[in-house]
């Protein structure tokens, strides 16, 4: 999902997880998010072509060029993701802003974390 007018205009605002990210090959760029629970979420996440998984295990999720904001978790997961990129972001007065806790499994390979802007929080 590409907000095409950018985070100055494209608001995203939960009660709960602002994006839960189910399946693998996405990408959230250009938004402005604010969460509840968390801007956005991946401890679900299934491979390409799976209906459903168990443990949670995926690839290729893009998190890029939002703001991510006022919310207990910016970016979190608990399951394995590989390809992972959490880029460009400007994340403030989140009580976490990135979270990656891989609960099971062999470890994630290729997650990179590059010129995200953090402040307060």
């Amino acid at each position: 999902m590409i907000a095409t007018d950018g985070p100055a205009t494209t608001t995203v605002t939960s009660t709960g997880v602002a994006f839960d990210v189910l399946r693998s090959g996405v990408m959230i760029e250009g938004f402005t998010i604010e969460a509840s629970v968390a801007g956005v979420s991946a401890s679900s996440i299934c491979a390409l072509g799976q209906s459903s998984c168990s443990p949670a295990a995926g690839s290729n999720l893009r998190v890029a060029a939002n703001v991510v904001r006022n919310s207990p978790v910016g970016i979190g997961w608990t399951s394995r993701i590989d390809c992972a990129e959490i880029d460009s972001n400007t994340m403030t007065a989140n009580d976490a802003h990135i979270s990656v806790d891989q609960q099971s499994s062999a470890p994630a390979v290729l997650v990179t974390v590059v010129s995200n802007n953090v402040s307060t929080g």
